[in-house]
């Protein structure tokens, strides 16, 4: 599966499909810094798990009946471009949607600014010291 743009919910190609799936999503096109939301619905009970990075991070683990929706589950990093759903359900009817939201700063970092100026953005927005250069040390 692949997600190619934010601001729009994607279905999943697998949504019905069986009562155990394991969907891993492309997410290299979307920019670093974009926030991640699943919304969906279990005719029957269910279990969605997503992990990003692939393998390491559980992000979200919920047992589930009925229509749901989870916004913020993770945050683009820069050195992960995939992350996977696995959906258990104890019925057929099942379905899930992705969608990412571009915040303002991942929007103007990737597209705009060079990565020291970007630095300096994300220091004035969040009001942080400016950072120290480092000392050279010799052996």
């Amino acid at each position: 599966m692949t997600l190619k743009s934010c601001g729009r919910f994607v279905q999943s190609n697998n949504s019905g499909m069986g009562t155990a799936v394991l969907d891993i999503w492309d997410i290299s096109a979307i920019p670093t810094g974009a926030t991640f939301d699943i919304q969906g619905n279990f005719p029957l009970a269910g279990l969605v798990n997503v992990d990003y990075p692939v393998g390491p991070n559980r992000v979200l683990e919920a047992d589930l009946s009925g229509p749901f929706a989870f916004s913020n589950i993770f945050t683009r990093l820069t050195q992960s471009d995939r992350f996977q759903v696995l959906i258990i359900s104890f019925g057929a009817g099942w379905s899930y949607e992705i969608q990412c939201v571009e915040n303002a700063i991942s929007t103007a970092t990737e597209k705009t600014y060079s990565k020291s100026l970007a630095h300096e953005v994300l220091r004035e927005a969040f009001r942080l010291p400016p950072m120290k250069k480092k000392e050279e040390v010799s052996i």
